[in-house]
């Protein structure tokens, strides 16, 4: 997990939202799903790095068993992820739910993903950082 780079525009967006809230603009994710959720906590570069080597506790390789038949939805969702080795955690919704930069797909430019508890699914909801801090209106 160490060698994972926190993108230098985080930082300028965590600046930029720091103290606001976020409410989504519509009760949907970039690509047009449906998408109930709300910010709560932002992490620093820190915290970032502790909560993120705690993923694979939250969500443990055992667990992957009770979705062995899982269907998933569209191309967007990620069904039950076991390996967090490309993966940061970011921040919190309100109910902790985790927002995460996900590297797989891309080293320089990462994804954002989203523990859905709402349909116990991990799910790709914005294709960059800054597309994900647009979904919301801030107050």
């Amino acid at each position: 997990m160490s060698q994972l780079k926190i993108p230098e525009n985080y930082n300028k967006l965590l600046k930029k939202y720091e103290g606001l809230d976020g409410t989504l603009k519509q009760e949907q994710d970039q690509f047009g799903y449906e998408l109930f959720t709300e910010t709560h906590i932002f992490y620093n570069s820190d915290e970032i790095r502790k909560y993120s080597r705690e993923l694979p506790k939250d969500f443990p390789t055992e667990e992957a068993e009770e979705y062995t038949d899982y269907q998933k939805q569209n191309e967007y969702d990620l069904g039950y992820i076991t390996n967090f080795s490309q993966i940061l955690l970011f921040g919190v919704d309100g109910s902790d739910c985790p927002f995460c930069m996900d590297f797989t797909e891309n080293k320089e430019t990462p994804r954002v993903i989203y523990w859905d508890d709402g349909e116990l699914t991990w799910r790709v909801i914005a294709d960059s950082l800054e597309n994900f801090f647009d979904l919301f209106e801030w107050e």
